[in-house]
């Protein structure tokens, strides 16, 4: 009997030691559990913070398009601006040159009519 005696003995301390085994475990288990929430709210954190990026790439994307196409209009304006400056600036070429031949003909116009006073002066000058 004293051989059965230590086989349940023996039973006794390895269902001792796996009952601590399994306690270990379980604690194991608790602390992979809290884990593991921990992770998942992180998770979560991180899918928030994803969201809120998104959006704010979405309102980049709005913000650029509405400056391309401000970029657009203001090219636009320089083209016309440019087109109106070249064609301004070739009637004022223009202007000027149809200036320059009106000042020459008046100059022109004023020494003929000196001529013609000192003419008319010599005439009236050999009449009288």
């Amino acid at each position: 009997m004293d051989n059965i005696e230590k086989i349940l003995h023996q039973i006794l301390e390895n269902q001792v030691k796996m009952q601590s085994k399994i306690e270990e475990i379980e604690a194991n288990q608790v602390k992979m559990h809290s884990r593991t929430e921990k992770i998942e709210a992180k998770i979560e954190k991180l899918e928030v913070n994803q969201n809120v990026m998104q959006s704010k790439l979405e309102e980049l994307k709005t913000s650029q398009e509405r400056i391309e196409k401000k970029v657009d209009v203001i090219s636009n304006q320089v083209a016309d601006l440019t087109e109106f400056k070249v064609t301004t600036t070739e009637k004022l070429d223009k202007l000027t040159d149809k200036v320059n031949k009106i000042s020459k003909t008046i100059t022109f116009i004023k020494h003929k009519e000196l001529q013609n006073e000192e003419d008319i002066f010599y005439l009236k000058e050999n009449l009288s």
